[in-house]
């Protein structure tokens, strides 16, 4: 919570944990800002952006975990009671959220945006380390101790697959 000025236009904050989305000129003048807001509730410590990519029409995707419930443009995301979402959400070459969703959740263990990338398609990957069992977009992915997840998504969210990965041992992907 708090007033952050980017390019001489000062923006404030709704909650914590908020997100700055800012488009800079190639002589860096700040054209857009868009601010993704966190909840009151998130704690300090945790910074739940994890990953943000720019894809070929210059839209922006933004891959992180978010606590109680997130502000995105005109978009809520709840959080299910006590539990910290994945989200992935979408903005328009002008800053405008287009679509934004929860990709799922697990209570007792906070999951992070380890990877995301987009192709020439616009096509979108997303992976994530996690423990245990997940429903994520509808789909169960279960494994052991550690899991890690995949999805691919297409332009305008619609998964398209998910694949779970799981090692009787820590492991990491980026």
């Amino acid at each position: 919570k708090g007033v952050l000025e980017i390019g001489g236009v000062s923006y404030i904050g709704k909650g914590r944990g908020n997100l700055y989305v800012t488009k800079m000129s190639p002589s860096g003048q700040a054209l857009w800002t868009t601010i993704l807001h966190g909840d009151k509730t998130t704690p300090y410590q945790q910074f739940p952006f994890n990953r943000i990519r720019v894809n070929s029409k210059g839209e922006v995707y933004v891959l992180g975990m978010h606590f109680g419930t997130m502000q995105l443009g005109n978009i809520s995301l709840p959080s299910p009671a006590g539990k910290n979402p994945l989200f992935l959400a979408n903005l328009a070459t002008q800053g405008q959220v287009r679509w934004a969703k929860n990709l799922g959740s697990r209570g007792d263990i906070p999951w992070y945006g380890h990877a995301l990338h987009v192709d020439k398609q616009d096509q979108v990957y997303a992976y994530s380390r996690l423990q245990g069992t997940h429903t994520i977009l509808g789909k169960t992915l279960v494994g052991g101790k550690y899991v890690g997840m995949f999805l691919k998504l297409d332009g305008q969210g619609k998964l398209l697959w998910s694949q779970s990965i799981t090692s009787s041992t820590h492991f990491s992907i980026y």
